[in-house]
């Protein structure tokens, strides 16, 4: 006999696939399909919907940099940005690009 729960399951599944597809980000206007604060509330949103942690979201966030935002990441430490604290990283990002 099938779950009856199936069908919940599988919604759920897609919503939280749907919810943490987020944009590339490039670090250069021209390439950009979105703003770094439209960014931001996309991660945060994704993060609410699939409850993950600061360690999760600055995994994700870096997952969706590319050129010139993986240079700025590479040197985040030296501006005394921990990686894995999300505050801190969503604080440098915006204050750089938005």
């Amino acid at each position: 006999m099938a779950n009856p729960n199936i069908g919940a399951q599988l919604g759920q599944h897609d919503l939280t696939k749907r919810a943490t597809e987020l944009p590339l980000f490039y670090g250069r206007k021209e390439k950009e399909t979105c703003s770094a604060l439209y960014l931001v509330r996309r991660l945060e949103n994704a993060a609410r919907v699939a409850n993950w942690d600061d360690q999760r979201k600055c995994r994700e966030f870096y997952a969706t940099l590319r050129d010139n935002a993986l240079k700025w990441w590479d040197n985040l430490s030296t501006h005394q940005v921990h990686e894995e604290n999300w505050d801190q990283v969503k604080e440098a990002f915006l204050k750089v690009y938005e």
